[in-house]
């Protein structure tokens, strides 16, 4: 067997196998592949490097204005020196440049004073670390196919809670692990046995703390629902890749003396971005992983997303039915990542059905924080004919392009004009008089154009 061969095979196994009987354990694994090959896809596509990048160039604005808020709260608390473990635990993959940067960062951080800064300064320094929780959310929103933001007021109040609080608890917990682990009380309890015990467990610590973290950005800042489960996923499996990237950070390049040669004076703050940015990186991909885990109807060979006109059409009867009856009955709006999920569809062609309607007025929208989805006007006055012509005539892209009328290269072009005109007329005669209100109550029936189309097909 050749190697083209093997590949043909495991192609097939991910993509078109049918597994509906199979083995839990064989849909299990074409699953991951599948959320191993789209995230593939994604690196390669450079979304997630360049939100990396500029992740990694706005926290080198915001670290220095963070910690300082960080470290003032920690010191009218007293446990100050709980920063400088965080901070030594967080670069301990750098090795000894690691401490050469966490003491930079310690002098600068203490010169920082609050207090002289007046109003003006503390805003500034709370501005430049909600930028940096802005630009998460914009990646973690475009991983998770967001396109509507929170309120101006809540994110602000939102960023500002987990900017004061988020990094204090994390730095405390991790102090205290420290503390504790080091502590001769834990040396003292029970045998050899049980401070094996304890010994490995304190080893695992940092890493479901790590995890935890994660998971907590995950349903947080993404202005969309994410379920424990999809966020716990995702959370491991970057958990697990920060450490094992730390490992052969800490191997392989802190030891090379190339860098020290190439940068001179610069290999330390070379190394900690490179650092921060496969940081940022293991954070985003765990968030893919994560959204992939929840939304398997985007795990599809293509990241292009489009629907023929047919299945337009009957997407668009589905979601004028579900509107129509919700708004009948007095039931809570449908919104459109809830048709997606239900229709078991990525968002992006639910949501260009919707604009179309949107647009020409057949739809509106609440004006809550996930917005709902309403008829625009009474449900007898909405013709189907006229809802499914938007979404057929809708353009795709950008632009409407007009067809032609005919090619010169073609005889009797003046036939082909009439014969599509037919076809439209049997469409409207077909629907003639049908409603909204005729889909949900079911009073309506179409009419049969059995003649019309035997007379188009005769032409």
């Amino acid at each position: 067997m050749t190697l083209s061969d093997l590949t043909n095979r495991a192609w097939y196994f991910i993509w078109d196998a049918p597994l509906d009987g199979a083995p839990w354990w064989q849909r299990q694994a074409q699953h991951m592949l599948r959320i191993a090959g789209v995230l593939i896809r994604d690196f390669s596509s450079g979304t997630l490097n360049l939100h990396a990048m500029s992740l990694v160039y706005t926290t080198l604005l915001a670290l220095i204005p963070a910690l300082a808020i960080v470290f003032s709260v920690l010191k009218g608390f007293g446990v100050d020196r709980e920063l400088e473990v965080f901070l030594t635990e967080f670069l301990a993959p750098l090795g000894s440049q690691g401490l050469e940067i966490r003491d930079t960062i310690l002098r600068f951080v203490e010169q920082v004073n609050i207090g002289l800064l007046g109003s003006v300064g503390i805003a500034v320094l709370i501005y430049t670390g909600v930028s940096l929780l802005q630009k998460v959310e914009a990646a973690l929103n475009e991983i998770w196919q967001v396109r509507r933001l929170r309120p101006l007021a809540r994110r602000f109040s939102d960023f500002v809670s987990v900017l004061l609080v988020g990094p204090i608890l994390m730095v405390v917990a991790m102090g205290l692990m420290a503390s504790v682990a080091g502590s001769a009380a834990v040396d003292g309890i029970g045998g050899e046995s049980m401070q094996a015990v304890l010994s490995e467990v304190s080893r695992l610590v940092p890493y479901f703390l790590v995890v935890l973290v994660f998971m907590i950005i995950y349903m947080v800042i993404p202005n969309t629902r994410v379920t424990l489960t999809a966020a716990f996923v995702g959370a491991v499996v970057a958990g697990l890749a920060w450490n094992i990237a730390g490992w052969a950070f800490a191997s392989f390049v802190v030891t090379s003396a190339r860098y020290a040669v190439i940068y001179s004076a610069f290999a330390s703050l070379i190394v900690f971005m490179f650092w921060m940015y496969v940081g940022w990186l293991i954070l985003l991909a765990g968030a893919g992983i994560a959204f992939y885990h929840q939304n398997p109807a985007y795990l599809t060979r293509s990241a292009v997303y489009r629907l023929s006109i047919e299945a337009r059409e009957r997407l668009a009867l589905d979601i004028a039915y579900l509107v129509a009856a919700a708004f009948e009955r007095g039931e809570t709006p449908w919104t459109s990542q809830r048709l997606a999920r239900i229709m078991h569809l990525p968002l992006p062609p639910v949501e260009r059905v919707i604009s179309f309607l949107l647009q020409e007025g057949m739809l509106l929208e609440t004006g809550s924080d996930v917005p709902g989805l309403v008829p625009a006007r009474p449900l007898d006055r909405i013709p189907v004919e006229e809802w499914l012509r938007i979404v057929r005539q809708g353009a795709e892209g950008h632009a409407q392009l007009t067809l032609r009328p005919g090619a010169e290269v073609i005889v009797d072009n003046d036939k082909l004009g009439p014969l599509i005109d037919r076809l439209d007329e049997a469409r409207r005669d077909a629907l003639d008089g049908l409603t909204l209100r005729d889909l949900v109550t079911g009073t309506h029936e179409a009419k049969p154009v059995t003649d019309k189309v035997a007379s188009i097909s005769k032409s």
